[in-house]
C-alpha cells in the first residue's frame, strides 16, 4: 500500500538503484548541474547532496516506486500540485512512444515528486508533470505518500501506465517492454539556492530535454 507509511521491508524485492553523486557521476555516465554550471574547480565549495535509495516494482497495472533519501536542508515549500523542479524532490523522465532516439521532448514526460507539501509542509506528498499533463492532472489515479524523517525524506507512489498514453502512446506494460527512462535527484539549500541537480545520464551535458539520451529501462517478470 503505497499510501501507508514507508517502510522498506515491504521493497525487499523491488529493484534498487543507489542515488548519489558517486553511482551517478563518477561511476557512470550521468550529469552534475553544478559541476556544468560551476566547473570542477568549485566544486569543494557544494554542500554534502542529498542521497539516498530508489526502489522500482511493476505490474500490469502500474509502476511503483520509493526513495528512501538523506538530505541535511531541507527545502520544500509549493502546494500540493505544484511546480516540483524548484525545490527537493526526485524527477522520472519517461518516454514510453517506442521511438527511443527521438530528440523530441514534446514526446516525453517529466514527472516532479515530492515528500510533503505547503510553507508549512504539513500537506501530503505532490507530483507535477511538465509536457503532457501540464500539471497534476486529478483523471489520473496516481498515488502516493510521504514524510519528512530525522535525516532526510521518505516517499512512495504507484504511476498508472495509463498515465504514459496522454500523447496517444500505444504499448502493453509486460516482460520485455523497453521504454526511455532517467532519473534526476533535485538538491536545494536552506536558503533555496540550488546545491546541485544531478542525473543518471546526459554523460556530462544537460540533456534533461533530449529524450534520446535518457537511459532505458526493460521491464522483467
Amino acid at each position: 500500500d503505497v499510501e501507508a507509511a514507508f517502510d522498506a521491508a515491504n521493497w525487499a524485492n523491488a529493484t534498487k538503484i543507489e542515488l548519489s553523486y558517486e553511482n551517478f557521476i563518477v561511476n557512470s555516465n550521468g550529469t552534475s548541474i553544478f559541476e556544468l554550471n560551476m566547473g570542477e574547480q568549485g566544486i569543494d565549495t557544494v554542500e554534502p547532496r542529498a542521497e539516498g535509495m530508489l526502489y522500482l516494482m511493476w505490474d500490469e497495472g502500474g509502476l511503483y516506486f520509493a526513495a528512501e533519501m538523506t538530505d541535511g536542508s531541507i527545502h520544500l515549500f509549493q502546494p500540493y500540485g505544484g511546480q516540483g523542479n524548484i525545490q527537493d524532490g526526485i524527477q522520472f523522465c519517461v518516454n514510453t512512444t517506442g521511438n527511443l532516439e527521438t530528440q523530441d521532448l514534446n514526446n516525453g514526460y517529466i514527472f516532479d515528486f515530492a515528500p510533503v507539501s505547503g510553507e508549512d509542509k504539513s500537506g501530503p506528498a505532490s507530483w507535477f508533470e511538465h509536457f503532457q499533463h501540464k500539471g497534476n492532472n486529478p483523471n489520473i489515479d496516481l498515488k502516493m505518500s510521504g514524510a519528512l524523517t530525522d535525516t532526510g525524506y521518505v516517499m512512495q507512489g504507484y504511476i498508472p501506465w495509463e498515465a504514459f498514453k496522454e500523447g496517444g502512446e500505444e504499448f502493453t506494460a509486460q516482460a520485455g517492454f523497453v521504454f526511455g527512462f532517467g532519473i534526476l535527484v533535485i538538491d536545494f539549500n536552506a536558503d533555496a539556492q540550488l546545491n546541485d541537480l544531478y542525473f543518471d545520464y546526459g554523460g556530462g551535458q544537460n540533456t534533461i530535454g533530449d529524450p534520446s539520451t535518457w537511459n532505458r529501462i526493460e521491464l522483467v517478470a
